[in-house]
């Protein structure tokens, strides 16, 4: 029996086709799609310019209840900081200089819209922009650098 992926999940594959595409197109190498660790993940690992680039992509449609970037929440951001870290722990490239972009991939009938936003989490305060910590504790910064 075949696996058929749900609509949801055709959508996700879907965007990051189209995120893996952008990217590519700026310079960047795959080095890793879905990676997964347990019950973590990372849409997207990328090599630029000596940079490992964490990339978390949302597909969403025009009309979609809330961007992609609203679905970046505290319980993702959490998640995907762990997810680094893991991914970290398994290569031990923890002295890699490191960033964490997000991808928003949203559809409108066929045209597809892409926007790419570098450093939305900060991985030397571990915060986002708007400077909630992403692990939300107050101890100092994991990464070593």
């Amino acid at each position: 029996m075949a696996f058929t992926p749900t609509r949801m999940q055709a959508t996700g594959n879907f965007g990051e086709d189209i995120a893996a595409g952008y990217l590519r197109k700026l310079g960047m190498e795959i080095v890793a799609r879905n990676w997964r660790k347990g019950s973590y993940e990372l849409d997207l690992i990328c090599l630029h310019e000596g940079t490992l680039v964490f990339v978390e992509v949302k597909t969403r449609s025009a009309n979609s209840f809330e961007t992609p970037a609203e679905a970046l929440n505290s319980g993702k951001r959490k998640s995907l900081m762990r997810a680094v870290m893991e991914y970290l722990y398994e290569t031990d490239l923890w002295e890699m200089p490191c960033r964490f972009d997000l991808v928003s991939v949203v559809t409108e009938n066929s045209r597809q819209e892409v926007e790419h936003i570098e450093d939305v989490l900060k991985f030397d305060t571990g915060s986002d922009k708007s400077g909630r910590h992403a692990l939300d504790c107050g101890h100092t910064p994991w990464q070593p650098w």
